[in-house]
């Protein structure tokens, strides 16, 4: 499996819900990396769930 495409994934799924959702105690930048950060973290989870053996750390 491309090792870059859960990362690009999140990113994408990030900006969506960056559009829709405003956390107002912190600016865009930050909030883009905080959603990528958790769906990349629940695609990980998810993906370990079905059995696919993948490691985002390199």
């Amino acid at each position: 499996m491309n090792e870059n495409i859960l990362p690009n994934i999140a990113e994408e799924l990030a900006k969506k819900v960056n559009k829709v959702l405003n956390l107002p105690i912190i600016n865009e930048q930050q909030e883009q990396v905080f959603y990528e950060m958790v769906i990349l973290l629940l695609l990980e989870l998810l993906i370990n769930k079905l059995g696919i053996d993948i490691d985002l750390n390199g």
